[in-house]
């Protein structure tokens, strides 16, 4: 499910929304998910 949310992150360029979403989600899950902290970092690097 992650991976799905994820990559239609990268697949929607706009920011506005996509953006939000994903650190909303990634630090929802990252206690359940660790290895969505580094996607975290890579979706900051990208939209910064």
């Amino acid at each position: 499910l992650g991976n799905v949310i994820y990559n239609s992150v990268h697949r929607t360029p706009s920011t506005e929304y996509t953006f939000p979403f994903s650190v909303g989600y990634v630090k929802m899950s990252e206690n359940i998910l660790p290895g969505k902290v580094t996607s975290q970092i890579n979706v900051n690097l990208e939209y910064k």
